[in-house]
């Protein structure tokens, strides 16, 4: 679906919305395709990609495009251990003064730690997660996700939910929409990892990290 389906969508659902929030839709749209790709972990956004290490450092920073997740760092000599947090690179080497090939690495926002420092400039191969590009013209599609019946159920339901929460705050007993659509939303998200994992056999290691 293009971004002009989307927001006819999501104003079907919200008929009786004020202006103020019906004009706020194409913003939440892209907020949820953003929130979205954090939740499954969609092919289309793996990106190869290599970073080079600076001599007498123990950091560098990502590409522009990376989102916060690397699933892969690898070297000459094959893959580099991806620590979970740069504590665990500190507790090998407190003072990053270790110097010899790349053994553990770790990233915090767009920095990567790393440990052991090379004594000269190393390519490292990498493959991460990239960022969504915002939808901006009128045809522009989200096509990391791969269906349309997908786009629409994931997006849809998000942007109404949001805006169903605005509308029922304050009311008595049960957000009716809200939780209606919450739920919609939970089960396309389910709906949409199976789909993805069925037909992409290897990416079932690659969502076993991004939930941990």
């Amino acid at each position: 679906m293009n971004y002009q389906e989307l927001i006819r969508e999501v104003e079907l659902n919200i008929q009786d919305a004020s202006q103020e929030l019906i004009d706020s839709i194409p913003s939440r749209i892209n907020r949820a395709i953003e929130f979205i790709a954090g939740e499954i972990l969609f092919p289309d956004l793996l990106k190869l990609g290599s970073v080079t290490t600076i001599v007498g450092q123990a950091t560098l920073t990502m590409p522009a495009d990376f989102e916060g997740k690397l699933l892969f760092c690898g070297r000459d000599k094959g893959q580099i251990n991806i620590k979970p947090g740069v504590d665990d690179i500190m507790e090998l080497d407190s003072n990053f003064e270790d110097v010899g090939d790349v053994m553990a690495v770790a990233v915090m926002g767009s920095t990567m730690y790393y440990w052991k420092s090379p004594a000269t400039a190393t390519i490292l191969p990498i493959l991460y997660y990239k960022t969504v590009t915002p939808l901006v013209a009128s045809s522009d599609v989200p096509s990391f996700i791969p269906t349309g019946d997908m786009q629409e159920k994931l997006i849809v339901s998000k942007v109404t939910m949001d805006i169903f929460d605005k509308i029922e705050q304050g009311f008595e007993g049960d957000k009716v929409n809200y939780l209606s659509y919450k739920i919609k939303l939970r089960e396309a998200i389910i709906e949409a990892r199976v789909w993805i994992v069925k037909r992409n056999k290897n990416m079932v290691k690659y969502s076993t990290m991004w939930s941990s």
